[in-house]
């Protein structure tokens, strides 16, 4: 009788162990089978990071491609390309230091026409690349070389009608400021810089710096006692009392954490340049 007490309980007990394991085989996978059991992970490949998907899909990133490729090719019709007969080839987003720029390259099956940098954020072009004359490539009849390539970019660009106006202009280089009005005076708050090198293949390179008036603005020494600073405190070398050029600049109006804008004239004779403080007529700069 207890023989037979011990074996039910025997079998009893290995029932109850089965039931909580359950069966090996219904618990093993075939290889690729996906766990669907609530809480654990997938055994599947990993989905592609966000950011990939969003590049993909995400209207907002189409919207910015058009604007970039939009940006770009409106710039060439402007200087007189036939725009009907290139295409973007290449449009790609590249971290570059402290900005972000859509590398953009325009051509046809013939070769590439321009390369362009074109700010992510603003939709500003950084620096860009020409071929106005090659076999085969559709270029304006109306550009070559030897032409004025700042002044037809910054055509093109449309700064005049922005407030800009060319400030100076010295071979290759142009430079275009934007004033606000203080008072009687009016004080350069922007400038863009266009350098065309000599060398047709080389880069050529857009500086741009858009700023506002900022308050206060202490203008202590006037014209004419900045000037008499700047002819004394370049002595000998000055060439002439009465310099080729004058501006009234505010400094670093440009910089989001700026925290201290000065104003200060600028004067020029023949190739020296002074700048004065117009609050205490301290000489800030020379050259």
């Amino acid at each position: 009788m207890k023989l037979h007490i011990c074996l039910a309980a025997l079998i009893l007990g290995l029932l109850a162990v089965l039931t909580l394991t359950g069966c090996p085989a219904s618990r093993s996978s075939e290889p690729g089978q996906e766990n669907t059991s609530e809480g654990l992970p997938s055994e599947e490949s990993p989905a592609p990071p966000d950011s990939e998907v969003q590049a993909a899909s995400d209207p907002v990133s189409e919207d910015r491609t058009a604007a970039v490729t939009e940006v770009a090719m409106g710039f060439l019709e402007k200087l007189g390309y036939d725009a009907s007969t290139l295409e973007v080839t290449s449009l790609e987003l590249l971290p570059i230091e402290y900005l972000r720029v859509w590398g953009v390259k325009i051509g046809n099956d013939l070769g590439n026409v321009a390369e362009f940098h074109v700010n992510e954020d603003t939709l500003r072009l950084e620096e860009l690349g020409f071929i106005y004359s090659r076999e085969g490539i559709i270029a304006p009849e109306n550009v070559s070389p030897d032409d004025d390539l700042p002044g037809l970019i910054a055509e093109a660009i449309g700064l005049g009608d922005k407030g800009y106006r060319l400030t100076k202009e010295n071979g290759g280089q142009n430079e275009y400021r934007k004033y606000a009005d203080w008072d009687e005076y009016q004080i350069a708050v922007s400038y863009f810089v266009i350098f065309v090198p000599p060398d047709e293949t080389a880069t050529i390179l857009l500086d741009f710096r858009e700023g506002e008036l900022h308050p206060p603005v202490v203008i202590n020494i006037d014209r004419d006692a900045a000037i008499s600073r700047a002819i004394s405190y370049l002595g000998d070398s000055a060439t002439g009392t009465e310099p080729s050029s004058v501006d009234l600049i505010q400094w670093g109006t440009w910089l989001s954490n700026g925290t201290d804008f000065p104003v200060y004239w600028e004067f020029a004779f023949g190739q020296q340049v002074v700048h004065v403080n117009a609050s205490n007529g301290a000489i800030m700069e020379a050259s």
